[in-house]
């Protein structure tokens, strides 16, 4: 900062001061109206994030819903219904994403990898997505869960090789559970909870 502007916030410091000091009464006015504003922000944020959370806890998709979505609000509706879950996520799916859609912490300190893909009605996942999450969740993600989501299904060698890169599969049956359902994602994978310190 420059002397100059620090010499006229100066001035302007003092006038504001003697100007308080002659019209006590009219700073007490303007600092209430300050005070009244600053507790009804304060009020409006906190039910905005009430009624947010609210709104999380009731969280349901129909398959339905999902099949209507484009891919892109797939991948947001995951990301919310982690967030439902309790997991801090973030969705970061488009060009460039390194085979995440949506990357989440649990309140355990795991991260969870999420690849989405949205389907036409019957499509099935093949072995290339799962060679491409096995190859980004862990090295370059930090992932301690990779999952691939889809309202569709996965082939036979998918589903034969998932297991062995250690990638959890939800095709249609199990997005039904999660997102209308209302089980948690690891309740229905059959994964450990997340261990609070």
């Amino acid at each position: 900062m420059t002397a100059l502007a620090v010499a006229v916030l100066w001035h302007l410091a003092r006038a504001a001061w003697q100007w308080l000091v002659v019209n006590w009464d009219a700073g007490v006015v303007l600092l209430g109206i300050v005070v009244v504003l600053g507790v009804s922000a304060t009020k409006e944020h906190l039910r905005t994030e009430q009624g947010r959370e609210e709104r999380l806890r009731r969280l349901s998709l129909t398959l339905e819903d999902i099949d209507d979505m484009t891919p892109r609000d797939f991948e947001l509706a995951c990301a919310e219904l982690l967030r439902r879950d309790g997991l801090d996520a973030r969705h970061v799916g488009g060009s460039n994403d390194q085979a995440a859609d949506v990357i989440a912490d649990d309140p355990g300190g795991r991260r969870v990898v999420v690849q989405c893909k949205h389907t036409t009605c019957g499509g099935r996942v093949g072995v290339g997505v799962l060679y491409a999450v096995n190859g980004t969740a862990g090295p370059i993600h930090g992932a301690s869960i990779a999952i691939i989501a889809t309202n569709g299904g996965f082939t036979s060698e998918a589903r034969q090789l998932a297991p062995r890169f250690g990638i959890h599969l939800v095709g249609r049956d199990h997005l039904a559970r999660w997102a209308d359902g209302g089980d948690t994602l690891y309740f229905v994978l059959g994964i450990e909870g997340p261990v609070h310190d």
